[in-house]
């Protein structure tokens, strides 16, 4: 945006909303906005926290990819294996 078109928004909303009311939005969105900032800080930190974690627990596991490959030979479903009404007979 270019400082005319700025200054043509600020004037119309001038005329719009009244010095008085104006003043009071832009100090709601000043408040608005600290509050979004801090939000996001905080956010970013406990994601910051999980990861951390993450990276010092122990890894998970995965099986050897013979045996996933023996499992797809013999035609096994993981979802409806367990589920003995979707097997079909």
């Amino acid at each position: 945006m270019s400082f005319s078109e700025i200054f043509f928004l600020g004037m119309l909303s001038l005329v719009v909303f009244g010095p008085k009311k104006l003043a009071s939005i832009g100090q709601q969105a000043g408040q608005m906005y600290a509050r979004f900032q801090k939000i996001s800080r905080e956010f970013k930190m406990q994601l910051k926290q999980e990861v951390t974690a993450a990276a010092k627990a122990e890894p998970v596991k995965l099986p050897p990819p013979a045996e996933v490959a023996d499992r797809k030979s013999l035609g096994t479903n993981l979802l409806t294996s367990s589920i003995p009404a979707l097997h079909a007979d």
